[in-house]
């Protein structure tokens, strides 16, 4: 990949890692951490929660694309 593309795809990956962020927020009440922002080795993105019941740790890798849901990939 080209410069111009790498910078193309942290950027993809970045909205997509907050999109996430919000919507574990939103899922569960609780405030996930954004592991990725700080650390892009730790094999996953977000740090969340299973429940606000009875939490468990859920890890999240963010997977994301700027191709259409009809592009061809």
């Amino acid at each position: 990949l080209g410069p111009l593309a790498e910078v193309t795809n942290l950027i993809t990956g970045r909205k997509a890692e907050k999109l996430s962020l919000q919507f574990e927020s939103q899922r569960t009440g609780l405030t996930p951490e954004w592991v990725a922002i700080r650390d892009n080795s730790a094999g996953y993105d977000v740090l969340s929660f299973t429940n606000s019941d009875a939490p468990r740790r859920l890890r999240i890798e963010v997977k994301a694309t700027a191709v259409g849901i009809h592009g061809a990939i």
